[in-house]
């Protein structure tokens, strides 16, 4: 599975267009270019619109040296300095263009991300009523949205929104190990439904069947003690208004991974137009403290794939589970949005932790 990394509201970033050209670097408008190291990325150095001079050290850059060079209104590339060809080379003195920028330098080996908006949880997130942005409200069936920092200063911000069940502490906490915290003081019957990037302004996150290329939502969490929790999910649903107690029959349209008692089952569910068609797969199955990453995709036709795996490594080629009853798919012209729901059922405090998750194009 090949992605392109994005930012998830790539409109609070947005530089104006500016065309590219290969060759001379003095053709293009030239932003930031950024050394790169065995660790990745080290800090940013500006060269405007001219050829690089020197390295973050102060030294020239030396040839064949990799460059991140970022262009107003264009997506990053990854480039090599060059200084071994006469001056009447047009690549003489300058950054020659490869491939997409990776991740890190360990994806040489490993994958290119294509299409990827990604949020981990280890800042905090600045949250509000989603009405007026004033102060949250921890009332019952209140509606609030979290501003999160992406994972750097390229990455932008990600909107959540979230409705929460029972008056309740904040279901949206950040916590000390970088995971976020939903259901936070446990009380009995309360839970929340938390949708990504929930409004049509935000590039990337929904999938509008039919038109919209083939995207998954990807989730990594753990839940500290299972044996409280009750009907945890994660998927994608029609847009549409919240309801009331968030469980998987309210549904309209959508595929979800679903936790819905006190042993840890693992069901993978779909409704096409309200009807529900379940299977149960032991495989997904959790006990306390255990860590899974999930993935669901959805085609550009709206037929939907379940998969898991307990590590993010080996997620990447988990085979697809097998869908005998889920087989119900979303129509053209639904609107689909990635959500995570919770709907605790007793007074334990569960700790449902999310890792991180992270939206993208399927490619094949």
């Amino acid at each position: 599975m090949k992605k392109y990394k994005v930012s998830l509201i790539s409109a609070i970033i947005a530089l104006s267009a500016v065309a590219f050209s290969v060759g001379v670097l003095t053709s293009q408008t030239v932003i930031e270019q950024r050394p790169l190291t065995s660790l990745g990325l080290t800090e940013g150095m500006s060269f405007g619109t001219a050829l690089p001079t020197v390295a973050n050290d102060g030294r020239p850059p030396f040839d064949g040296e990799p460059f991140v060079l970022r262009s107003s209104g264009s997506d990053p590339l990854l480039r090599f300095y060059n200084e071994s060809e006469s001056a009447s080379d047009p690549r003489h003195s300058s950054l020659w263009e490869t491939a997409p920028m990776l991740e890190s330098v360990n994806d040489w080996t490993n994958r290119q991300q294509f299409n990827v908006a990604r949020q981990e949880f280890n800042q905090s997130c600045i949250v509000r009523e989603a009405a007026d942005f004033t102060a949250e409200l921890v009332t019952d069936a209140a509606v609030n949205i979290a501003l999160c920092p992406g994972n750097g200063p390229d990455e932008g911000i990600t909107m959540f929104e979230f409705r929460i069940d029972g008056a309740q502490a904040s279901p949206f906490i950040v916590d000390a190990a970088g995971a976020l915290d939903i259901d936070n003081d446990g009380a009995a019957n309360e839970g929340v439904e938390i949708v990504i990037a929930p409004t049509s302004a935000v590039v990337g996150a929904l999938v509008d069947v039919g038109t919209s290329p083939a995207k998954y939502f990807q989730v990594g969490f753990t839940i500290a003690s299972i044996d409280g929790a009750d009907n945890y999910g994660v998927g994608w649903r029609l847009a549409a208004a919240y309801v009331d107690q968030m469980v998987v029959a309210t549904i309209n349209t959508g595929a979800t991974f679903l936790w819905d008692d006190a042993l840890g089952n693992c069901v993978i569910t779909t409704q096409d137009d309200g009807a529900d068609g379940t299977d149960e797969q032991t495989t997904c199955d959790l006990s306390d403290a255990e860590e899974i990453h999930v993935r669901i995709e959805v085609s550009t036709a709206g037929a939907f794939a379940f998969y898991h795996a307990a590590t993010e490594a080996a997620l990447a080629t988990a085979t697809a589970l097998t869908e005998t009853n889920a087989t119900g798919v979303a129509a053209a012209g639904d609107m689909l949005v990635p959500f995570i729901f919770m709907e605790q059922d007793t007074a334990a405090d569960t700790e449902i932790k999310i890792l991180y998750v992270e939206i993208g194009e399927v490619q094949s």
